[in-house]
């Protein structure tokens, strides 16, 4: 018998997807009994509609949902992030670099430090699993190696490589062709969220600052 019928049948209801409600349901305690017709209408409806209502009234973790910031359990969290971002890992060569010089403009940065930054050498990044499923990147730069110990599905904290103490979050979210890992950081020099995305051969990086104006880079797999 399908569980958690009520919080069901509001959504198909909300949907306008049935035509009719269940006939005078029985409630006691925790149960909730319809008659032969109605529990088999209900379950047709269900399969029919399992989608809109899935996405409307639980996070659809199936369809790739992440990043929320309800409360959930441990284990939950672990569903979230995926069994393993493993389309992530291995090495990865930055071959194109779009808005940065304008997003250096937006967010204060002066002329010098703007032309440093648009004459270094593109980054070679590195991903690998380590302990309890989380994610080790290794950021490969011009001005030396960063290592960042990603912890998936709870908050950390992070110093980036001007030594601003971020609070963390990051979610993997599967796709078809590969994924998406999310981060949301925050501190004194601001909010913004970074997305790695892969699809195959190819990892896009985008940043997105609380202004709204972002940048980002596009690898391929080495």
């Amino acid at each position: 018998r399908i569980s958690k019928i009520p919080i069901a049948w509001t959504a198909m209801h909300c949907c306008c997807k049935s035509k009719r409600p269940p006939a005078s349901p029985k409630l006691g305690g925790d149960s909730w009994e319809l008659d032969e017709e109605s529990q088999h209408e209900l379950e047709v409806d269900l399969a029919d509609h399992n989608y809109e209502w899935d996405s409307l009234f639980f996070a659809p973790k199936a369809f790739g949902f992440c990043g929320h910031d309800d409360e959930v359990s441990e284990e939950e969290e672990d569903e979230e992030d995926g069994s393993s971002p493993s389309a992530l890992f291995g090495s990865w060569k930055c071959v194109d670099t779009w808005g940065l010089e304008e997003f250096l403009k937006a967010t204060g940065i002066g002329l010098m430090q703007r032309k440093l930054a648009l004459q270094a050498r593109w980054p070679a990044w590195e991903f690998d699993s380590i302990d309890d499923g989380n994610i080790l990147f290794v950021n490969h730069t011009q001005l030396g190696t960063m290592e960042e110990t990603m912890i998936l599905g709870k908050e950390y904290t992070w110093k980036d490589g001007h030594g601003n103490k971020l609070q963390c979050r990051t979610q993997w979210c599967p796709g078809a062709h590969g994924g998406t890992l999310r981060t949301t950081r925050s501190g004194q020099i601001g909010s913004y969220v970074e997305e790695r995305s892969v699809n195959g051969s190819k990892l896009k990086f985008t940043l997105k600052h609380q202004t709204g104006v972002s940048w980002g880079r596009t690898f391929t797999r080495e």
